[in-house]
């Protein structure tokens, strides 16, 4: 068992035997196994309990128990109790309200006490029932690849063992530990796989256990390299910009491109099955979907997505000069100019006569019945018809900004200039506004 722990935290940290731990110790077998593992190793660490008080007079013993456990490790003890009341899972389990608020708790002791990792006591056991459990609801690759040894400042060291060697251990070293009477109940899901649909795959197969550890390993490499898929693809077809994303349609192209689309979209909240019905309507536009906080629009080269905001974007002022002006979703840098020659016009890019201009200028979002002359054109175009020519999403539509003097738009930011107020060769003075992509 010491040499699996040692081995386990030498694979996964590079100074695991220097390294201060923070050891989550419940009371039962595993955690208090964990904890005379660590005293054996020599390594240096503090005991955190926490204690929900969700089985009465028996959760206090387990907190006694820890206590005196530490005090015979010599080590240094912290605990805090828990008030669960029912405002307080309204929208999640017990559980999962629990989880959470004991993982907070333990991070701001690791950062308090200056200890570099919180470790605990899940084993192999509990890494085949996570799978089997997120399996049973439907998942990808990282639902059935189980634990991970190691997350962040998060380690477990006892992810190469299973429940029979750790009771051994606790057995032969006549240690004492508090048993849990729900693990008993199959009210909870995962109790219900440990009691039930474990021991009736393992009539299949009497090693199911230790026969996870070779499979685990490799969906776990499976898992490294659709990740490293992912990465490329990212770099390749996907572009971020201030308040939307965008990804070519071309990764459909390439080998496992739906899975890599998905992994990505993922982040932004988009189930598999969103996912399936995106890519179905490649080759259509304007088709729009939405999570809680974000909206996709399918247009016909690219997924677009935004962030879903009801407010508005703020309305500022541009002073004349060299100057820059920022907003919510805008940045954009103004330079006086004495003469067009050797300045390149692109759509980021407005050259505008100062002569027609009267400061400060204005920037803002459009407005429905703005209208402007686009450059080139000598007569009057609504704003809203010209980004229907344009086919700009509609997502993309909701941050369009306009730059306007005296109620006159001269520039719609990034599309196009107005005719009236545009640069040229005889202009005496030129100001110059370039929006920059961060």
């Amino acid at each position: 068992m010491l040499d699996k722990l040692q081995k386990t935290l030498k694979q996964h940290i590079p100074a695991w035997d220097s390294a201060k731990y923070l050891l989550a110790v419940s009371g039962g077998v595993d955690s208090v196994v964990l904890a005379y593992l660590f005293k054996q190793a020599g390594l240096a660490f503090a005991i955190a309990h926490a204690n929900f008080g969700l089985r009465g007079e028996d959760s206090n013993l387990d907190e006694e128990l820890v206590r005196k456990l530490a005090a015979d490790l010599g080590a240094q003890f912290h605990s805090k109790k828990f008030d669960l009341n029912k405002s307080e899972v309204e929208s999640n389990s017990t559980q999962m309200k629990a989880r959470e608020l004991r993982y907070e708790w333990f991070q701001d002791l690791a950062n308090t006490h200056n200890l570099s990792f919180i470790a605990t006591a899940h084993h192999l056991n509990d890494s085949f029932e996570t799978a089997v459990l997120n399996l049973s609801k439907g998942t990808g690759i990282s639902g059935v690849r189980g634990i991970q040894v190691i997350r962040d400042n998060i380690v477990r060291p006892l992810l190469r063992a299973d429940k029979e060697e750790i009771l051994a251990f606790a057995m032969e070293h006549n240690l004492s530990w508090r048993e849990d009477r729900s693990n008993n109940s199959n009210d909870y899901q995962r109790n219900l796989i440990r009691n039930e649909v474990i021991p009736q795959l393992e009539k299949i197969n009497p090693n199911l256990i230790t026969t996870w550890i070779d499979s685990a390993a490799r969906l776990s490499q499976t898992e490294e390299m659709l990740l490293q898929l992912v990465q490329q693809s990212r770099s390749k077809y996907f572009r971020e910009g201030k308040g939307h994303a965008m990804i070519s349609m071309a990764i459909l192209n390439e080998i496992g491109g739906g899975l890599v689309l998905h992994e990505l979209l993922k982040e932004y909240g988009f189930n598999w099955k969103q996912s399936v019905d995106i890519i179905k309507t490649v080759g259509s536009s304007g088709k729009i979907f939405l999570t809680e906080d974000y909206r996709l629009n399918v247009d016909r080269d690219h997924i677009i997505i935004s962030k879903r905001e009801d407010s508005e974007i703020a309305e500022g002022k541009m002073a004349e000069g060299d100057t820059n002006f920022s907003n919510e979703l805008l940045t954009l840098r103004c330079q006086v100019l004495s003469t067009l020659e050797g300045q390149a016009m692109t759509q980021s890019v407005a050259f505008l006569d100062m002569d027609k201009l009267s400061f400060p200028l204005t920037v803002r979002k459009w407005q429905a019945g703005d209208s402007f002359y686009p450059l080139g054109m000598e007569h009057k175009k609504k704003l809203s018809d010209f980004m229907i020519d344009l086919k700009i999403p509609v997502n993309l539509k909701e941050t369009v900004q306009v730059i306007t003097s005296k109620e006159e738009i001269v520039w719609v930011v990034g599309y196009r200039v107005d005719n009236r107020f545009k640069a040229t060769k005889e202009s005496n003075r030129i100001f110059s506004i370039k929006q920059v992509s961060e």
